[in-house]
């Protein structure tokens, strides 16, 4: 019996900044993070036993590595026993290995909904807890609205940021996040950022249009084929990346040049025209 479908939306880092390092070698960092409308779609079914299993998804990511599935088993525990098992279907649109936080968004997707459907009863904090015993970026996508997000991706302090619409590129390259993080070029005193400046006017405005990723330069230097999508995309506006990669994107003002540009784009890659992503997370009950 199906239960429900639920949106999981990608994100992008409007900048990323490596502001030092902790003695357990993890990376201090301040970035903005803004939910898109690019997004899979997870679909809850009820099950005759007590198992939770996955059908969808991505065929080279196991079931029990599946963030997903993790998630579900993770919340059952803490539960003591789940109420009844499940089936997850994943319809796959994010791109894996791309620095849109698809695995991170179905893990904390799953949490929503089944914190519903089994009435574990947990709040907002409690269920962001548990994202980040599964990875440092589900904590934000538990309410997915833009962020300001610092330390290992542990504080998250909601901002107002301006709509945009982007113009996301993304080649057939999967970007090692630890490579990146542990690469000798990697800029790691970026200074400090403070809540206080980007909440005067204008500030978070200008992180939409002009922010700044300390990795772009190390995956540039590595990545052939995302430098090659940034110097194609610099005709449509200033490119970026998010996270580490391999996703680049631009802001762009109109719909049109998006249109124009993703009617130009090469085979070999995807490309998408997203907004910023706010609304309900069911597709057919409303918000939850």
């Amino acid at each position: 019996m199906m239960l429900g479908r639920w949106v999981s939306p990608a994100k992008l880092n409007l900048c990323l900044h490596i502001t030092g390092r902790y003695d357990n070698g993890y990376h201090a960092l301040q970035s903005v993070f803004v939910p898109i409308t690019l997004s899979d779609s997870i679909t809850i079914y009820r099950r005759d036993d007590a198992r939770i299993e996955r059908s969808g998804g991505l065929d080279d990511v196991e079931p029990e590595a599946d963030l997903a599935i993790r998630a579900a088993r993770l919340l059952a525990a803490e539960m003591g026993e789940a109420p009844f098992g499940i089936t997850i279907d994943i319809d796959k649109q994010i791109p894996a290995g791309a620095g849109m936080g698809g695995g991170s968004s179905n893990a904390a997707t799953v949490l929503v909904a089944l914190n519903v459907l089994w009435e574990a009863g947990l709040d907002g904090d409690a269920l962001r807890d548990l994202g980040a015993r599964l990875g440092a970026d589900v904590p934000f996508f538990i309410d997915a609205v833009p962020a300001w997000v610092e330390g290992v991706g542990e504080r998250i302090t909601p901002v107002q940021v301006a709509d945009a619409d982007f113009l996301v590129v993304v080649p057939p390259v999967h970007v090692s996040t630890a490579t990146v993080f542990n690469h000798p070029k990697l800029t790691r005193n970026q200074p400090l950022t403070k809540m206080s400046a980007l909440s005067q006017a204008g500030l978070a405005a200008e992180i939409v249009v002009n922010g700044h990723n300390n990795c772009e330069p190390v995956v540039l230097e590595q990545a052939p084929e995302v430098s090659e999508v940034f110097d194609w995309l610099e005709e449509f506006g200033r490119p970026r990346m998010s996270g580490t990669g391999s996703a680049v994107f631009v802001v762009v003002d109109d719909a049109a040049v998006a249109a124009a540009a993703l009617n130009r784009l090469p085979a070999r890659w995807r490309g998408w025209h997203c907004g910023i992503w706010s609304g309900s997370r069911r597709f057919d009950q409303g918000a939850e």
